[in-house]
This record gives structure tokens, sequence and C-alpha cells, in this order.
């Protein structure tokens, strides 16, 4: 049986911590450019939402976000939602699991600011996904450090309703959420106090983290400025990106820096990662 999958991309219309010289001139770039893309790359979703996190001056670009906003995409039926600019994207995304919970087999989590780069990329998520041995959360790219607990350092991911429920059980939400994210929160700390908590929730219900190293490169945004470096790139042996930040779908000029600690290498040579269970076995 085809299992039911639903995307989710939080989209945010205010200023950034990376900006995008061609979403400043127009703050719907990135819904549109989620439309393209997902209209573009095979897929076999079950549902797509868009979720937007408002401000009070964001209000009067509802009515051209719902002209923009196809009812379908390839088939799979396109939702908008709109709420209060709380919480960031994890609060958005704790909202619409609470609104479908077991409606949906797989949950992808994104944020507006990435775009799908391959077909089928669904697909390539849930079947990973399972193949990982006791997998609580397949992201981009999984971090584990002194100065941060393991986590999804590019919380781009999935994860199945089994396992969010288990959170959202225990805790009556998915966690991460923050304060409201005004110019006064976003700061670096503040952000990834958020997504420390997550999907470090995870491992403390005894799952495992994975991430995409297996088949995908990853380019990801630092999210500052810090030694004029904007972004780092992983797992750079692989060919293609499953994501692409928004700076590099756009072709604005970036700095960036290879990632290549001991837990960033192959297969083969991480002990962690070795714990895959493929199908067939």
């Amino acid at each position: 049986m085809i299992p039911k999958v639903c995307y989710i991309s939080n989209l945010y219309l205010g200023e950034r911590r990376v900006e995008v010289q061609s979403q400043k001139q127009d703050r719907l770039l990135f819904l549109k450019t989620q439309i393209l893309t997902l209209s573009e790359y095979k897929h076999n979703l079950s549902k797509i939402i868009f979720n937007f996190n408002l401000r009070e001056q964001d209000i009067p670009y509802i009515n051209e976000i719902i002209k923009l906003t196809p009812n379908q995409i390839q088939s799979t039926p396109v939702e908008l939602i709109f709420r209060k600019n709380k919480g960031m994207s994890y609060g958005a995304w704790s909202d619409v699991f609470k609104k479908y919970q077991n409606e949906f087999d797989y949950y992808i989590f994104n944020e507006d600011d990435y775009f799908i780069h391959d077909h089928n990329f669904d697909q390539y998520l849930v079947n990973t996904f399972n193949q990982y041995k006791n997998c609580g959360y397949l992201c981009a790219v999984a971090y584990e450090g002194s100065d941060y607990p393991q986590h999804a350092a590019n919380s781009f991911g999935i994860s199945s309703f089994k396992t969010l429920n288990q959170i959202f059980q225990k805790y009556g939400r998915l966690l991460g959420e923050m304060d409201e994210y005004t110019q006064e929160h976003i700061g670096k700390e503040i952000h990834e106090n958020g997504q420390v908590a997550h999907t470090n929730v995870f491992i403390k219900l005894g799952y495992d983290l994975y991430d995409v190293r297996e088949k995908y490169k990853v380019l990801h945004s630092m999210g500052s400025n810090e030694n004029n470096h904007f972004f780092e790139l992983y797992f750079n042996w692989n060919t293609n990106h499953l994501i692409l930040p928004a700076k590099a779908k756009f072709l604005e000029p970036i700095n960036y820096i290879h990632k290549i600690e001991p837990q960033f290498q192959p297969l083969g040579l991480n002990n962690k990662y070795e714990k895959k269970v493929t199908s067939n076995s």
C-alpha cells in the first residue's frame, strides 16, 4: 500500500538572518518557488501544506497568496494555513501535526528557504527512513558535539506518525516551539535552542537520527556571516543535492566551507552509520 505523506513548508515574510536579495524585492518569491519546484520534480505526496507565520503587517499579502496558490500540484491537494507568528517553524509543524495526526503515515518538514532539487524525493525519504534501524528522524544533516547534544543541524526531514505521536502523547505538542519570532528573536542562540529541542527529543525517546549522506550532498546555511562564511557544504563525495538553499537556488554569490570532521565522513568510516538495515536483510 502506498503510504500517505504530508509535506509541510513553513513560510515567513519578515527579515531573516541571511537575506536573499531577490526575496527582499518580492516577499512572495519563496512561495512562488516552492510551488514551482514541487510542480517540476516528480512526487507522490498525499498533501502539500503551505503554512504562513503572519505578523500584523503581513495581513495585506493574504489575498495575493490565495490567488497565487493552486488547489493542486501534480494532483496533490494543496492547503494554505495562516497562523500567528508564534513558535517559529517548530510551532507551525506542531500545529499541523495536531490537526491531522494519523491521517498521514509520514510528515516531511521543510522551511520556505530550502527547495526540493530531485525527483521522487518523497519516495527516497520514506524508503531511507525505513531502511535505518530504529530511525526516529531522517534529516539533511545530523550533528553531535560538545556544544550541542545530538540533533538535526539542518532540520529538513521526515518522521513517521507513529514516532511523532509518541512525542505528542508525552508532551502535548512537537518540541522546538519558541517565543514569538520578532526581530529581537532572530539571534543564533534562540533559533538553535528550538532546533535542538525539535529533534533531540527523538534521542531521549530511544530513537536514532540519520541524514542523507548516503546519496546527497548538503549545502547548509549557517544563518550568520561570521568569518564571512554563510554556508557549510556536507557530504561532498556525492554528486546531487536533495534540497537547495535559497541563495544557491537564485544564483546569488555565496561563501562556504567544506565540513570534513570525522562525524561527517562517508559511510564505512563512522560506526554510528553502520546500523543500516535494508529491506532485503
